[in-house]
């Protein structure tokens, strides 16, 4: 049986920042933002942890009761779900990664900030909404200034790299894949404070779907643009993803060049037409349907997106969506098995998170 949700509205002169501030020492920590319209903060209630689809298949699923449908979270999972979990059943060994695959946590509430009103909704059991308030109630105080090394990754040095690229060229011309996304990791380097690096990252280069994730001794900072999957339920439970492709610096040029280039159309129309491959797996037949190429501003940049949307088949569950469409293709390249199988042998490192 489901337990009764508590909803308080409360306005503050405080920013979102100094109240979050007040939690930062929380295991199972989860700030992020959604759409340029909400900022959220939730943690883990210590009750339980999925590390599987398995173990996810109970939690994703929308509650019987739809008076909280406005708002983006009222509880529920946590976490994250790595590229490297995109591969089972490929064949591919594992590479070694520090960190898990896949790790989520139980939340039983959410502070959902709105921006637009300046509107602070607490949202969830009895327990969390009592916890939350009292983030109100205590004076802003310093975050912990411990350092955080970041592992230290292997290095792809430009030779190999400019090899690799090489190869998927060579690849293209004999028609195994279209487009491939080779990637290569960044050297070593430190952040003394994660939650202060994120929120000054928020700060100076808003992202759409930036995200702050802690739990146990690892911390996860994105700063990402893209939607990869979100699923609403009206009558029947519906799908989105916007993937991106194609980046201009921000001026009048860099838009006009990223509008008019026949190379970045083509691309995105690679990967949309992945997307909808993917979706297909699921979705009711008939049900996918395309919008038009769009540029949207992020920051300093300038992103070509196009949405797509469908409805998911009533046999079907959100773990199936997810399955179908994991990794998504903005990361992988098309077709996205022959893309990820060529990625994992040209690069030396697991992708992971």
């Amino acid at each position: 049986m489901e337990e009764e949700l508590q909803h308080i509205i409360l306005y503050s002169s405080r920013s979102f920042n100094s109240i979050i501030d007040g939690f930062s020492a929380k295991e199972g920590l989860a700030i992020f933002e959604l759409d340029c319209h909400w900022r959220i903060c939730s943690w883990w209630d210590g009750e339980h942890i999925a590390r599987s689809y398995t173990d996810l298949e109970g939690w994703l699923r929308f509650r019987k009761d739809g008076a909280y449908h406005f708002l983006p979270l009222i509880g529920g999972a946590l976490g994250w779900i790595a590229y490297d979990q995109g591969i089972e059943g490929e064949d591919l060994p594992q590479k070694s990664s520090q960190i898990e695959n896949m790790l989520f946590w139980s939340c039983s509430g959410a502070i959902c900030y709105e921006i637009t009103s300046g509107a602070y909704h607490i949202i969830g059991s009895k327990r969390f909404c009592d916890e939350a308030k009292s983030g109100f109630e205590q004076p802003s105080v310093k975050q912990r200034a411990n350092a955080v090394s970041i592992p230290s990754p292997s290095i792809l040095q430009k030779d190999v790299y400019t090899r690799s690229v090489q190869t998927l060229l060579e690849e293209i011309r004999e028609g195994r894949v279209y487009q491939a996304n080779l990637s290569w990791k960044s050297q070593t380097f430190h952040i003394r404070n994660p939650l202060a690096h994120y929120q000054k990252l928020q700060r100076y280069n808003p992202a759409r779907f930036g995200a702050f994730l802690q739990f146990e001794s690892h911390t996860i900072v994105s700063n990402s643009p893209e939607l990869y999957l979100r699923a609403h339920k009206n009558q029947k439970i519906c799908l989105e993803s916007i993937p991106i492709k194609g980046t201009a610096v921000r001026s009048r040029e860099g838009k006009e060049q990223l509008w008019t280039s026949e190379k970045e159309k083509a691309e995105l129309t690679m990967i949309v037409d992945l997307v909808r491959n993917d979706l297909g797996r699921v979705a009711e037949v008939g049900s996918i349907h395309t919008h038009h190429r769009a540029i949207r501003r992020c920051g300093d940049l300038y992103h070509a997106e196009q949405k797509i949307h469908a409805q998911l088949k009533e046999e079907r569950s959100l773990i199936d969506a997810i399955r179908a469409t994991f990794p998504p293709g903005s990361i992988t390249g098309a077709p996205k098995i022959a893309a990820m199988k060529l990625i994992y042998e040209l690069e030396p490192h697991a992708r992971g998170i």
